[in-house]
Parts: structure tokens; C-alpha cells; sequence
């Protein structure tokens, strides 16, 4: 099978054109795939068509560790020429309902309500049972939404200060970050700063190699 491709245009002021060829087939988990031993389970499509609304909400119901859920690949919709483009997520309150943490960024986040103001966005959001919200900002930095024992509550994160040269893979980073540290603590701002920052400190590397050393550098430079 051909794997996978997507062409990037990056942008300095706008969101990055994507182009994709060989799109992915579905995902078949195998029946003996034990779900149940996870804390926690990151969903992190490359085109958004790999799992249903149906196939995570069985996701769901196999396992009692929390599903953290990237919208990217899911909020966009593709035209005749493979170009992706911003959509409104079909059925998104179906998606909503088996998701604990969902992430996403300024754009993409406006395809999961009619609502543009992301206050009220994330409330909806919380509304059909996300515990929750992530929203991305570059250069602005991260926010995170959760409902706390009275209220909803909002964590906001400055960017880090850095010479930056690359911003492909900074929500990867950040949402395996994330999840990894909030899986291990239940503590939201210390994971939002964690991978606020170590998203920030991978636009400094230009090339695959730097990337081993994000543990170093995140601990030397950013604790």
C-alpha cells in the first residue's frame, strides 16, 4: 500500500495549506487489543477518516483510562484536488461524547460549534461531557478549560521566548506531552505548562536529530 503523503505551505500569518496524496485506510484494532490497560489512549489521526464517531465511542466503552483526542485531521474536509480546508465537524457532539481531552488550535477549534468566541465554545464543548479543553495559539501561547467543582475554569500560558525555525509538529509534541504528564499527575496547569513549553523549545530544531534532545533541553532550560 502507498503510504501516506501531505505537501505544507507554511504561512507567517495564516493557517498552513495542506495537500495530501495516499490517503490512509481505516483502522482495524485486533479483537485481543486490550484497551482496559491504558490510563490513558492519544487519538491522533493523520487525515481524520482512519476511526467513525461510532468506532471511538467503542474505543470508549473498552477501557477506563481517558481518551485525549487531537481535532486537527478532523476538522478538515477535502476537495477534488486532496487540498484539506476547514469544515464544520459533522456530527461533532457524537465525537464530543466519548472524548475526556480534546485539543485543538484557534482555527481549528471553531469547527466543533456554531459559536465563535472560544469561551463559549469550550463551555458547549463541556457540556457534552469533555473534561477538557485545549486550545493551541503559537506564538500566544496555550489555554486550557475544565470544569472545576463550582465553575468552569481557564489556565492561560504565555508562548516561551525562542528563536524560532520550524513549527511543523508543535500540537504533536504538545498533545504527547500533555497526556503523558497529566496521565501521571491529574494536574492541569503543570501539564499545560510542560507542553506549552516543550512545543515552543521544537521550533527551535531544523533538523530529526535535535529532537532527542527535547528531555535535555526542556530540563535545562525551561524548569
Amino acid at each position: 500500500d502507498n503510504i501516506p503523503q501531505v505537501e505544507l505551505t507554511i504561512y507567517p500569518d495564516k493557517e498552513r495549506k495542506e495537500k495530501f496524496s495516499h490517503l490512509t485506510q481505516k483502522i482495524f484494532l485486533p479483537n485481543d487489543f486490550e484497551l482496559d490497560k491504558f490510563d490513558i489512549i492519544l487519538v491522533n489521526m493523520i487525515t481524520g477518516f482512519e476511526l467513525t464517531a461510532d468506532e471511538l465511542k467503542s474505543i470508549k466503552s473498552q477501557t477506563n483510562g481517558l481518551i485525549y483526542f487531537d481535532v486537527h485531521s478532523l476538522s478538515r474536509g477535502i476537495d477534488k484536488n486532496n487540498i484539506r480546508y476547514f469544515r464544520k465537524i459533522p456530527d461533532s457532539k457524537e465525537w464530543l461524547k466519548s472524548i475526556d481531552i480534546i485539543q485543538a488550535n484557534e482555527y481549528e477549534i471553531l469547527t466543533l460549534s456554531d459559536f465563535d468566541r472560544e469561551e463559549k465554545i469550550a463551555e458547549e464543548i463541556i457540556s457534552y461531557g469533555v473534561k477538557i479543553v485545549l486550545i493551541t495559539k503559537g506564538s500566544k501561547g496555550s489555554a486550557a478549560y475544565y470544569m472545576s467543582k463550582t465553575s468552569i475554569e481557564k489556565i492561560d500560558v504565555p508562548a516561551i521566548k525562542i528563536d524560532s525555525v520550524n513549527h511543523v509538529g508543535c500540537g504533536d509534541i504538545f498533545g504527547a506531552m500533555f497526556s503523558y504528564y497529566y496521565s501521571c499527575s491529574a494536574n492541569v496547569k503543570k501539564s499545560l505548562t510542560l507542553a506549552n513549553k516543550a512545543a515552543g523549545i521544537i521550533t527551535s530544531y531544523n533538523e530529526i536529530s535535535n529532537y532527542s534532545n527535547l528531555k535535555k533541553d526542556l530540563k535545562l532550560n525551561y524548569e
